[in-house]
């Protein structure tokens, strides 16, 4: 089973905004889906990511 977070928990695990999940995800940065109109993404995607922005040193990473 797949964990999810929100927009928002996403944000707080990567310490940036949701505007900025948002346009993660609106890009394919981050993988994330719509269950009944509310925004997901899955932990490890999170996780993956924090892993590779961290990596190149991207200070946006958390």
């Amino acid at each position: 089973m797949t964990t999810l977070v929100s927009v928002t928990e996403a944000a707080q695990m990567l310490s940036t905004t949701s505007a900025h999940v948002m346009e993660l995800c609106r890009t394919g940065e981050l993988t994330c889906g719509d269950i009944e109109g509310v925004m997901v993404i899955p932990v490890a995607a999170v996780y993956d990511y924090k892993k590779r922005r961290t990596a190149t040193g991207d200070a946006r990473a958390g």
